[in-house]
């Protein structure tokens, strides 16, 4: 093995470390977040795109609130934005 091969794969390793705490970060804020509702957001969006929005989550079984909040807790779990 080079050690160009080497440092790519140390470089690779400390990624996917970085990656891993951040997850591990995200899993014990989720944690301590609980599940009791009690907050409220409210956001200002066109009225298209709600409604469009709420078809979609009617076809599956589902509501904006409850997609919104799935939303949320993959960010925190994730640690970032994609």
């Amino acid at each position: 093995m080079s050690s160009k091969d080497f440092l790519s794969d140390l470089s690779t390793l400390a990624k996917e470390s970085v990656v891993r705490k951040k997850a591990l970060e995200g899993e014990e804020k989720l944690d301590t977040i609980g599940t009791q509702a009690d907050a409220t957001i409210t956001i200002r969006v066109n009225k298209t795109l709600k409604d469009e929005f709420t078809k979609v989550c009617k076809k599956n079984h589902s509501t904006p609130s409850r997609e919104v909040k799935l939303f949320m807790n993959e960010i925190i779990r994730k640690q970032k934005l994609d």
